[in-house]
């Protein structure tokens, strides 16, 4: 998750190792990894780190709550409470979170996460603070401010949700999924053209990128352009996927 963030969602290698690791535990395989006797607190957590890696969720939290008991650390609330969201158990990793935030307040990502969790519970209004909070900390991360777009526009604040994506995009230009929701936001007001130009500008980032193509041959046949979009369609038509919900 660290490495997701320094990358940022636009990093398709990194989705892709997450893809394929999914793919091989679906196949039934598991990377076993041995502690020491009497491990350390800090081998407890590189352990505890590997597992969560490696999606052994569950396997994860054991280690890392073998670490606690030893230390309290930060980091090891973080990656479980990062654990408990992958396993659906928000209240549980909300708790984490705020414990991480007890010993490191001034820490951005620790309001990012806790804001995930808030999320998962329907709790808008705290996510938006705990982001809110995120961005005062630091007003320079893309991520923050894409999420705080997401809790902004499904709020129905269109205005402050594409000011954060503008924010994010003038830190971070090639950042995919941000283009794509700024796209759709112009999609849904009825800026077709500025639409197309932006998921146009995701395709020649990533030509692989499904989201983009399948917004781009919409805006397109809302524009009339019809012989357009169907030679867009034609290319890829085979990997469209369904009208996605949502931003």
């Amino acid at each position: 998750d660290a490495a997701r963030r320094r990358l940022g969602h636009s990093s398709r290698a990194w989705q892709a190792i997450r893809v394929e690791i999914a793919a091989a535990v679906r196949r039934g395989w598991t990377p076993e990894w041995t502690a020491p006797p009497d491990p350390s607190p800090r081998e407890l957590k590189e352990l505890g780190a590997r597992r969560f890696f490696f999606q052994d969720f569950e396997g994860a939290l054991r280690d890392l709550g073998r670490a606690i008991e030893r230390a309290d650390d930060a980091a090891v609330r973080e990656l479980r409470g990062l654990a408990l969201i992958e396993l659906g158990r928000a209240e549980e990793a909300r708790l984490e979170f705020d414990r991480q935030i007890e010993l490191e307040p001034e820490s951005p990502s620790a309001y990012v996460n806790r804001s995930s969790a808030w999320k998962k519970l329907g709790r808008r209004a705290e996510a938006l603070a705990d982001l809110d909070r995120a961005i005062e900390i630091y007003p320079d991360a893309p991520t923050a401010l894409f999420d705080r777009a997401l809790v902004r526009l499904d709020a129905g604040d269109v205005s402050g949700g594409t000011s954060d994506l503008e924010r994010a995009l003038a830190l971070t230009p090639d950042y995919v999924s941000a283009l794509i929701t700024l796209g759709r936001v112009h999609q849904r007001q009825g800026r077709l053209e500025e639409a197309r130009a932006i998921y146009s500008q995701v395709r020649e980032i990533d030509d692989s990128e499904l989201r983009a193509t399948y917004g781009e041959v919409q805006a397109l046949l809302g524009l009339g352009r019809w012989t357009d979009a169907a030679k867009l369609a034609r290319l890829t038509i085979h990997r469209i996927p369904t009208s996605p919900d949502g931003y």
